[in-house]
């Protein structure tokens, strides 16, 4: 098992970091990097385009570190989003995005941005694949960085 986990403190409240994070069609307003895009290929929800509808089980196409992969959800409540993609058995990833309540910062978030590889060639694969967090974690504090930057300017427009 390898496992890769980011936290970044933002300063705006965990419903706004979670909303404008699943806006999947907004992701190239602030981030460059790591997430090349997030896209929903199937869900149950009639017609939905935004992350916020997704049930466990739906799809997404997502493109991440110059790899295109499908993913499954696996969870989507007000404190957690996750996905999982890869080969059962040989490889698979879950990605999770944890929306917490801040303790450094009163009404912030603590976004704790993450990912555990399991299966049995996790360890062959290793060397070859980015699968390891000196080679991812750059990549997520990137977009924890970014995402940070968007939902604290977006917190200051709702003041205004």
């Amino acid at each position: 098992m390898t496992r890769i986990t980011t936290i970044v403190e933002i300063d705006a409240p965990p419903s706004l970091v979670r909303s404008l994070f699943l806006d999947f069609s907004s992701l190239r307003e602030y981030h460059s990097g790591h997430f090349g895009s997030i896209t929903i290929t199937e869900t149950k929800a009639a017609t939905s385009t935004n992350g916020d509808q997704l049930s466990i089980g739906d799809k997404l196409r997502i493109n991440a570190g110059g790899m295109n992969f499908k993913a499954v959800i696996c969870e989507n409540t007000a404190k957690r989003f996750a996905w999982r993609g890869g080969l059962e058995h040989v490889m698979i990833g879950e990605h999770s995005f944890w929306f917490e309540d801040s303790t450094a910062i009163p009404g912030g978030t603590r976004l704790v941005h993450g990912e555990v590889f399991t299966g049995g060639l996790v360890s062959i694969f290793k060397p070859f694949m980015k699968v390891d967090e000196k080679q991812m974690s750059p990549g997520f504090e990137k977009f924890n960085q970014d995402i940070k930057k968007w939902a604290e300017a977006k917190k200051g427009e709702k003041q205004i």
